[in-house]
């Protein structure tokens, strides 16, 4: 019996340790602000989930024209998601969330200002940076 409780002992204490560790870096505490890296992710997730929602009508569709209109009405448009990831990048243009974002915008949208904005931030201020591979 002693042996046990002298076993549960240093558990008990570490433990607190323990799930600390399991926490994700990234999240936010109660009172503080998301982290770029936080909002940039809710962002992509945000559109993945769109672009999700409009696979699975696309799919269910069966003529044409319901095709035609579950695109229409349901396809998430990066042009809509592109201000939002051009306001990160500029709200925090020294975080490598910044990068991500304008990253995001360059790939994922074609035409525009903020296509433009976007690339000519990069090659201003982000030249150097690993992740201009992508684009």
């Amino acid at each position: 019996m002693r042996r046990t409780l002298l076993a549960l002992v240093p558990l008990l204490v570490f433990a607190p340790a323990l799930w600390a560790l399991d926490e994700p870096k990234d999240k936010p505490k109660p009172d503080q602000p998301p982290t770029p890296a936080a909002q940039y992710k809710a962002l992509v997730e945000e559109y993945n989930q769109a672009q999700q929602a409009f696979t699975k009508v696309y799919q269910q569709a069966k003529t044409d024209e319901e095709r035609q209109k579950a695109f229409e009405e349901k396809y998430p448009k990066p042009e809509k998601f592109a201000p939002r990831f051009l306001e990160l990048a500029e709200k925090h243009a020294s975080d490598a969330a910044a990068v991500d974002a304008l990253t995001w915008i360059a790939l994922h949208v074609r035409n525009g200002s903020e296509n433009a904005k976007a690339l000519e931030i990069l090659c201003r201020d982000h030249l150097k940076s690993e992740k201009l591979g992508q684009v």
